[in-house]
């Protein structure tokens, strides 16, 4: 619990956390927003994000927030406070289960402590809270507890542990769909191992009952967000097949497991030195089978999230299932989960032999740990440009119904939402087609590539916008800012 509270100034600090991302304050702050004035003031629930992209499907989006239950809490307290608090329930929540894994393993209770102090704290949470990805942060929360559920139903088949597993699952998928795909997969090959090496035909029937349980709590949200995906960009992806990070070198990526040479969110992969080296003691520790099991597992992510230095780098550009990955570190989750379990066996290994020693060595993997934590949230907070408050006034001011459009993508999502504006463009992971093309003719440019932001980035840098006042006119356009 130590730990913990060493911890709790990050999770507590506004500025590292809620001021520094355009995720986060770009783009879930305003949504949350928008979803509060509409339940508490004008007594409705959204269905329609009418923000930005001059509207867009609020209900389908697999980012709205509306379908992961414990938001309640922002029509509670205010945005920002609701955000901290999450965090850190959500932080405390994930460390408890990691717990009660390590338990499960058989670990003493002294390493099933550090195991969950160790998860609390390692860097690839901390980058997901510095980048301010709000749904990887739910979603990593609840790995520990997926963990834990299945080592329930191999040992103690019982329906519980079915509803459990398929609540933990649900929350996943709600909160980020690619983590969920990766848990599930993940998920199925770790109960295969644990079933063969104690099989039961309750765990058959209750890991039935489990899977049951989760399809129909996903499969209307699944229904809503099938039937609007055909619609969006993100197919777009296919058209020009790319994915990031780039890494430089081979040298690069092997830095970035060692070191923190430049804090980009998508290549930080490192637990730390000493972290890591409690692993290794850990790994040669294990059984052969395991072994091999751990090093397949291993391998395998290795090649997907080196990315454009892979060996088999044409194979997978090929795919499209890779190609919609968009990012190939995301797979990394699974690596840092084996690898915080690895610590906390190490921490036992040494221990037996000499408990100084141990808690000596394990005292320090935890302060690199903070320590890299603290670095990433040092990482210097870049300021778009943005017009002035007294704008934001001017046009809050006109009672019309109209829309803004900022050539540069002036007008941040954040300011738009406080002050009711609606805007021609935006910022997010998903855009209706239709929409796209309509963007298109209004900024007056040309791209046939997917994009996050619209206009697309590589446009409005370094092109000078010259939308027309007809097409400006015909989208309810009735200001343009630059």
């Amino acid at each position: 619990m130590v730990t913990f509270f060493l911890y709790l100034p990050f999770l507590a600090n506004k500025k590292l956390l809620l001021e520094r991302s355009n995720d986060l304050e770009g783009f879930f702050w305003p949504i949350i927003y928008y979803i509060k004035e509409s339940i508490l003031i004008h007594k409705q629930i959204p269905l329609w994000n009418n923000l930005f992209f001059m509207g867009t499907p609020l209900v389908s989006d697999p980012q709205n927030l509306y379908w992961y239950l414990p938001n309640i809490i922002f029509l509670i307290f205010p945005i920002d406070t609701g955000i901290i608090l999450t965090y850190f329930i959500h932080s405390l929540f994930g460390g408890f289960g990691m717990y009660l894994a390590a338990r499960q393993f058989k670990f003493s209770q002294n390493a099933s402590v550090i195991t969950a102090c160790l998860f609390i704290i390692t860097p690839k949470l901390a980058s997901y809270l510095e980048a301010g990805h709000f749904g990887l942060v739910l979603s990593f929360t609840y790995l520990p507890w997926v963990i834990y559920t299945l080592k329930k139903l191999v040992n103690e088949p019982k329906p519980i542990w079915s509803v459990i597993l398929a609540f933990c699952l649900s929350a996943i998928y709600v909160n980020h769909i690619l983590t969920a795909f990766l848990t599930l997969s993940v998920s199925l090959f770790f109960a295969l191992i644990l079933f063969l090496q104690r099989p039961k035909t309750k765990t058959i029937w209750y890991g039935l009952l489990a899977g049951i349980l989760f399809a129909a709590i996903i499969s209307p949200i699944v229904y809503v967000q099938q039937q609007w995906f055909g619609q969006t960009t993100r197919d777009m992806l296919l058209n020009y097949p790319d994915v990031y990070p780039k890494w430089d070198t081979e040298l690069e990526f092997l830095q970035n497991l060692i070191i923190l040479k430049r804090i980009e969110t998508e290549k930080i992969l490192l637990l730390g030195t000493i972290p890591t080296l409690l692993a290794i003691i850990g790994f040669f520790k294990l059984k052969l089978k395991v072994k091999i099991a751990l090093v397949s597992t291993g391998l395998a992510i290795f090649l997907i999230a080196l990315n454009n230095l892979s060996p088999i780098y044409n194979l997978l550009i090929s795919w499209d299932w890779y190609v919609l990955l968009r990012v190939s570190t995301r797979p990394w989750f699974i690596l840092t989960l084996i690898a915080i379990f690895l610590m906390g066996y190490g921490f036992e290994v040494l221990e037996k032999k000499n408990k100084a020693f141990a808690y000596t060595f394990v005292i320090i993997a935890i302060g690199q740990s903070l320590f890299i934590c603290y670095k990433i949230f040092s990482k210097p907070i870049i300021v778009s440009q943005q017009v002035p408050t007294e704008i934001y006034e001017y046009l809050n001011a006109d009672k019309d119904h109209f829309r803004v459009f900022c050539t540069t993508r002036c007008l941040a999502q954040k300011q738009s939402a406080i002050y009711g504006l609606k805007l021609a463009e935006g910022y997010g992971t998903l855009q209706q087609k239709n929409y796209y093309q309509a963007a298109l003719a209004i900024g007056q440019y040309y791209s046939d590539k997917y994009s996050l932001s619209i206009p697309p980035f590589d446009v409005y840098l370094y092109q000078d916008l010259q939308p027309k006042s007809e097409i400006l006119a015909r989208y309810g356009i009735k200001y343009v800012v630059s």
